[in-house]
């Protein structure tokens, strides 16, 4: 293990003896950022997770900006490019710990941005500075923060899972008319795509997709019931195509939008 230690700062960089395969520490670090610090550019080829130990900071990935307070993580995974940097009027002090293996993917399916006040890394850090066993006695709170976090992950992570798909839902509500990829709406909301179609089947029991043709067809449904016209019904909703909308209709309500369309005007 090679260690760096300079103002503000302490960096540590494994070795990974002997060698580990499912989950190991790559790096531990922690700084006490100054107010004028620059931002912080990744990206990472490992997995690389951040605890606020005090103050806070602002994220900026492909989603927007997010300010990150004390008690909270913030996830990097590997090939994300993302820019970090303290609050000016609160710079933070973070404490980190890169991080690989075969189980580290799982860190795929939960939330770039989440609450998880524990010691564990405040021990991690000590483990680091104190004992010449640093880097075997970090591998075992390495495995113990993953045990911690996936083993209690739908108390930690409920409400948080809960936030998300209410968030997504209303998003879907009011722009279900638009062809959104999938992909689209996780960056937009700051989520991995496969976490995001997790809790969303999850919590509502459908794909974002089976929801999405819900609502459109439902809202074109009303629409023709009023008397709209098939193909106004059709773009206002999102169909160009009105054949195309036709035999989705037909699918999904068993008779055709004109059938519904002239028993409105009787």
């Amino acid at each position: 293990m090679f260690i760096a230690d300079v103002p503000d700062q302490f960096l540590a960089w494994c070795e990974n003896k002997p060698k580990l395969t499912d989950l190991f520490p790559v790096m531990v670090g922690h700084e006490v950022c100054k107010r004028d610090k620059k931002p912080n550019c990744r990206r990472n080829i490992y997995y690389l997770l951040h605890y606020v130990k005090s103050g806070s900071g602002y994220l900026k990935d492909n989603s927007g900006t997010h300010l990150i307070s004390g008690g909270s993580c913030f996830l990097i995974r590997p090939d994300e490019s993302v820019t970090y940097f303290p609050n000016p009027d609160d710079p933070w002090e973070y404490i980190w710990v890169g991080f690989s293996g075969k189980l580290a993917s799982r860190f795929d399916y939960i939330p770039g941005i989440f609450n998880f006040p524990s010691p564990l890394f405040l021990e991690i850090l000590d483990a680091v500075k104190e004992s010449s066993e640093a880097e075997m006695l970090v591998t075992s709170l390495l495995y113990k923060l993953y045990a911690l976090l996936f083993s209690e992950k739908q108390s930690i992570t409920s409400d948080v899972k809960s936030h998300h798909v209410k968030t997504v839902v209303r998003y879907l509500d009011y722009n279900f008319m638009n062809d959104i990829s999938i992909d689209e709406i996780a960056k937009r909301h700051n989520l991995n795509r496969n976490y995001l179609s997790q809790i969303f089947k999850e919590q509502v029991g459908t794909t974002m997709q089976e929801y999405r043709l819900k609502k459109r067809l439902t809202e074109a449904y009303d629409l023709l019931s009023k008397g709209t016209s098939v193909t106004e019904a059709g773009n206002m909703v999102g169909y160009n195509d009105i054949s195309v909308f036709s035999r989705a209709f037909k699918k999904f309500y068993g008779k055709s939008p004109g059938a519904v369309k002239k028993k409105a005007v009787k």
